[in-house]
């Protein structure tokens, strides 16, 4: 201490030594004290002269004083890396040269982040003070230094913003489930094999996202949500890993819990043990909790599940060697009535009644068993203390469901027989007070508000969320069950019957009704079918006779001008058109009417000469008769001098020589020549006949498509007909609906004065709507 006053008090005789060399020394006593008050004044001397001697304290001291940090955590570094603010720095920057020597050394930046998690003030204010330093002269390399240094990034805040983000929000959880980060989520639940102890970040870390898990999966979101991320945590076997966890560091089995139900590929690997002998083990097992746990799972199985309700009545077991076996349902009771703990009994109750609810044939069952109405009477009749109500309670509440689904099928125990027996041994008062203890009951609240169980002990779990919704429908329907008289349950019971007959008759007419709206509908595609076929035929039809008509008036036209039949055959290639058949599909079509053509022309060419022989021979005849064949000859060769040549030369040696044996041997050739000519003439007539018959087929088939329009005409007549009588039938099924839909109304506003629930109109036709969803998806 002598020579820290030699240094920093007044002046002595001796010569002064420079800084440089005090700061060596000082350095020396740093590195070598053993004593930490010693150490701790040689910094504080230090930190004094780093004002006055920063570089000398910068490059000699500060291996030193990371030495204290990872020794003493003490820090006195910031002067040397602050720069002045009265005056400037010399050449070179000292504060970065010095804030870059610091960093060379991740490990250096390192532990002053680790200095920031001590409580001590006198610790951290520093530690901010060097890393603000450090920031202002060498930014980004410290940036990225933090960045890479385990802890950096702060994940758990990350991670509850995740959460806060994920809560009740279903686009986002949506988002986060399509973006495949889901699959993502796995590498955080991969446990190392080195079975290492987990720090208490990484706990907390993995309990956050052990959170946003059971938010993707929880009950609450939408039905569709819910499932496709289980799927989805199921393929990408993020399920397996949790289980893995669970059986290495015992995590809590919540998350699967909410994993599980509800999906059955999750549950494909458990199929080689018997579900039923897990359940069995579970509901007969010592332990109290082991018994509530597998009542409540076997409830959820026979929840809103007639058909199972009703096979596992027909469950036997053999309780001991040599007797005989019981029903499930019994063993059940048998238990009950053994006055095991409170969780058992409420466990077994609540198993009973979800059991026995909408399962009128499991209530017959129960009360075949003489000795257990008799057991629940007794249980809700006794005065016992508070921790028996809520027993109690459950007793009245499965008593009431015997009540209210009852079929009477039991004589001795009919619905107004067990209201009697009520009534005398407990009192209606007193019934529906115990049965409201279970309402009032703590826990009963408290798992009524979410479906996650929340317990903060095993003995607290005596109540499910889904029997806390069954308690509050049947808690009303059973209190009315009570209160009602027997007149007034008749009466019900008339008119449910009368308006079960109405509602039969009200079915059997939307039935008939459904029945004519399909044959209507179908009617109406046949009559818009025909309509359409009609209005093509009638289109077609009127095409036709506008070309028909337009044939006629050519062929009257080229009659009364006496034109050649070319005319007439290109008229008779429209009618084959208009018939249906094409000249230019095929080739015979058009090589026939080529042939016809020319048979036409030489008909007419043919036709021509006869005319002019037919007429020379009248002449000749005429002239041999008289003797004046010169003058016939002449004559005839001005009239046709160039087809008739041979004939006037006939003529002329005629009147030449006067022979009358040459004369007739002629006239002989002649006649020869006639004849020729005429059957040249039948052969045409024959065509021309032909081509006549033709014709007439061509009317005949117009006529038959006239008689066809005539049928479509006389069929539609017939359907509208039928249209018009179906609406008829239609209306008076409305007008009858209408009658029945005021008797409705009117029994409804009977029940409803007589206090009884009254199903409105809305639902009837949800209810209708939901029938017409199913009769459309059945396949027959």
């Amino acid at each position: 201490m002598n020579f820290l006053r030699g240094v920093m008090g007044g002046q002595s005789a001796g010569p002064q030594p420079s800084g440089a060399e005090t700061v060596q020394k000082l350095c020396d006593r740093v590195a070598s004290s053993t004593l930490l008050e010693d150490r701790r004044d040689a910094v504080r001397a230090l930190k004094a002269l780093s004002k006055k001697y920063r570089l000398e304290v910068g490059s000699q001291a500060m291996e030193h004083l990371v030495n204290v940090l990872q020794t003493d955590r003490l820090v006195d570094l910031t002067n040397s890396l602050e720069k002045e603010n009265v005056q400037k720095a010399s050449s070179e920057d000292l504060a970065g040269q010095f804030a870059e020597i610091y960093i060379k050394q991740q490990e250096n930046l390192t532990l002053l982040l680790s200095l920031l998690e001590e409580f001590d003030f006198h610790v951290r204010w520093p530690a901010v003070k060097l890393l603000t330093a450090l920031l202002k002269n060498q930014g980004p390399q410290v940036q990225q230094i933090i960045l890479v240094s385990p802890m950096g990034i702060v994940v758990e805040d990350c991670l509850l913003l995740l959460l806060n983000l994920m809560k009740n929000n279903s686009s986002n959880q949506n988002f986060f489930k399509e973006g495949s980060y889901i699959q993502r989520t796995k590498p955080w639940f991969e446990v190392a094999e080195d079975n290492s102890g987990w720090s208490a970040q990484k706990v907390t870390n993995l309990h956050l996202m052990l959170q946003l898990v059971r938010v993707l999966v929880s009950p609450v979101n939408p039905p569709g949500a819910t499932s496709s991320c289980q799927k989805s945590a199921f393929q990408c076997g993020l399920l397996q890993q949790l289980c893995t966890i669970l059986m290495a560091t015992g995590v809590p089995a919540d998350i699967l819990t909410e994993l599980t139900p509800g999906n059955l590929s999750m549950t494909e690997g458990a199929n080689s043990i018997s579900a039923g002998q897990l359940l069995c083990g579970g509901l007969f097992s010592t332990d109290s909790l082991s018994n509530w746990c597998a009542a409540v799972a076997l409830a959820h199985a026979l929840q809103d599940n007639s058909i199972q309700k009703e096979q596992l009545l027909r469950v036997q077991l053999a309780t001991s060697l040599g007797n005989p076996p019981v029903s499930l349902l019994q063993q059940c009771t048998n238990i009950l009535s053994q006055g095991s703990k409170e969780q058992t009994r409420v466990g077994l109750l609540m198993l009973l009644s979800t059991w026995m609810t909408n399962c009128p044939i499991a209530v017959t069952h129960f009360l075949h068993n003489q000795t257990n109405v008799p057991f629940l009477t007794a249980q809700i009749s006794e005065n016992l203390g508070e921790e028996e109500q809520l027993v109690q309670g459950l007793c009245a509440l499965l008593l009431g469901i015997c009540i209210y689904y009852n079929e009477n099928s039991l004589e001795n125990y009919t619905k107004e027989k067990l209201k009697q027996l009520i009534e005398k041994r407990i009192g209606k008062e007193i019934f529906i007070e115990k049965l409201a203890y279970i309402s009032k009951h703590e826990l009963y609240s408290r798992a009524g508000q979410k479906p996650q169980p929340s317990y903060n002990s095993p003995e607290q779990m005596l109540f499910d969320h889904d029997f806390t919704k069954l308690v509050k429908e049947l808690e009303v329907l059973i209190t009315k069950a009570i209160q009602k008289s027997s007149e007034d349950e008749k009466k019900e019971e008339e008119v449910k019957k009368s308006l079960e007959q109405h509602d039969s008759i009200v079915n059997q007419y939307k039935e008939l009704i459904r029945e004519q709206d399909l044959q209507l509908n179908e009617l109406k595609k046949q009559v818009t079918a025909l309509t359409n076929q009609n209005e093509h035929s009638q289109t077609t039809i009127t095409q036709q006779a506008s070309q028909i008509q337009q044939l006629r008036d050519q062929y009257n036209l080229l009659k009364i001008q006496g034109k050649p039949l070319d005319s007439q055959h290109h008229i008779h290639n429209e009618a084959a058109q208009i018939n249906g058949i094409q000249p230019k599909d095929t080739e015979e079509i058009g090589r026939l009417q080529e042939e016809i053509e020319e048979l036409k022309k030489q008909h007419n060419v043919l036709e021509g000469q006869l005319a002019e022989k037919e007429l020379e021979i009248n002449k000749l005849r005429a002239a041999q008769s008289t003797g004046n064949l010169a003058e016939v000859g002449t004559e005839i060769a001005g009239d046709q001098p160039t087809d008739q040549h041979k004939l006037v030369g006939t003529a002329e040696a005629l009147v030449r020589d006067n022979d009358g044996d040459s004369a007739a041997m002629k006239t002989a050739q002649l006649e020869n020549r006639l004849s020729v000519l005429d059957d040249e003439n039948k052969m045409l007539k024959d065509q021309l006949k032909m081509l006549t018959e033709e014709k007439k087929s061509l009317d005949q088939q117009l006529a038959s498509t006239n008689s066809t329009i005539a049928i479509l005409e006389t069929d539609k007549r017939k359907l509208q007909q039928e249209v018009t009588e179906s609406k008829k039938e239609q209306d008076d099924l409305l007008v009858l609906l209408a009658d029945q839909d005021q008797k409705i109304f009117g029994f409804k506003n009977r029940l409803k004065e007589l206090g009884e629930p009254v199903e409105d109109e809305d639902d009837l036709e949800s209810a209708d709507q939901e029938d017409d969803d199913d009769d459309d998806d059945d396949p027959n």
